[in-house]
């Protein structure tokens, strides 16, 4: 078994000394879609990652600002402004510096939610770069990235009220005018009354069932109807935001809404000054319903 040790050994050194040549890379492979920038006269390199480029209303997207340098450069990266592009910035995180090969790196992560709709920019991510005297001798900046943001109501809602299901057809009650059968037709009128006197025995103190309204019509009727009771209003409001997609309902304007609906059933004293029809009508807004909603 010596030649197989010996082999082992050989297999396992080269490994080794393949290991010890290859180099990595500080910055780290995506999936999704990057943009790179570098300053030719410091050296100074900055990626801008998304991990896609289509998100839903009701998702958030995580933009990764990746840069790196080497003494004596000392980039400073400028504040991005999301909100004029109409982005809610909903978090940031920064790594710690790390130090590879003489180059030093670090990253900036900002977890972004759109408002309505539509195409949205990913403005470019500007760094300062200083000297050792703190004077700024260059600037960088990313490319623009483009994200298509989609709406979550499904194509085939068209907001129309189902057609109620019919019990029966009344065509299958027609009796034949045949005295061959006049008795089959007399049981089966006994059977049929029979039934439906037992149905109205069971349905008769049972309030008459509606068919359900989808949550477009119910929008539409809040934000252009007037009640007099505005706890009527707040009810309605809120029975159409229960039947949105269940991914909006982590959204921070529908549940702020389905919130201030709550307060305001249990006491108007803890109502919004916010109207039910100014709310429903942001909402049909948030889901891209009405004409020229766009981001």
């Amino acid at each position: 078994m010596k030649w197989y040790s010996l082999l082992s050994t050989i297999i396992f050194g080269g490994l080794l000394l393949l290991a010890g040549c290859i180099r990595q890379d500080s910055f780290v492979n995506y999936d999704g879609f990057t943009t790179e920038s570098t300053d030719t006269n410091t050296g100074v390199v900055i990626r801008v990652h998304i991990p896609t480029d289509t998100i839903t209303i009701a998702d958030r997207i995580t933009l990764d600002v990746n840069f790196q340098w080497a003494p004596p450069a000392n980039p400073v990266l400028v504040s991005p402004n999301f909100d004029e592009l109409d982005w809610t910035l909903i978090d940031t995180s920064t790594a710690t510096p790390k130090l590879d090969n003489g180059k030093y790196s670090t990253q900036i992560s900002y977890t972004l939610e759109p408002f309505l709709a539509g195409e949205y920019i990913i403005p470019p991510i500007v760094l300062d770069i200083f000297s050792n005297d703190d004077s700024k001798e260059y600037q960088l900046q990313s490319s623009p990235m483009t994200v298509t943001v989609l709406s979550v109501i499904d194509p085939a809602d068209t907001g129309e009220i189902s057609t109620p299901y019919d019990f029966m057809d009344a065509s299958v009650l027609q009796t034949q005018e045949s005295h061959s059968f006049v008795v089959p037709a007399f049981v089966t009128g006994m059977i049929l009354f029979a039934c439906m006197l037992i149905l109205w025995i069971k349905y008769r103190n049972k309030p008459e069932q509606t068919t359900p309204l989808s949550a477009q019509i119910l929008l539409n009727q809040v934000a252009h109807e007037e009640y007099d009771n505005p706890v009527q209003g707040y009810s309605r409001l809120h029975q159409a935001l229960m039947l949105l997609d269940s991914q909006l309902h982590g959204t921070s304007e529908i549940h702020s809404f389905v919130q201030v609906c709550e307060r305001a059933q249990f006491s108007l004293d803890q109502a919004s000054a916010i109207s039910p029809s100014s709310m429903a009508q942001h909402t049909l807004e948030l889901l891209g319903q009405q004409n020229g909603s766009n981001a």
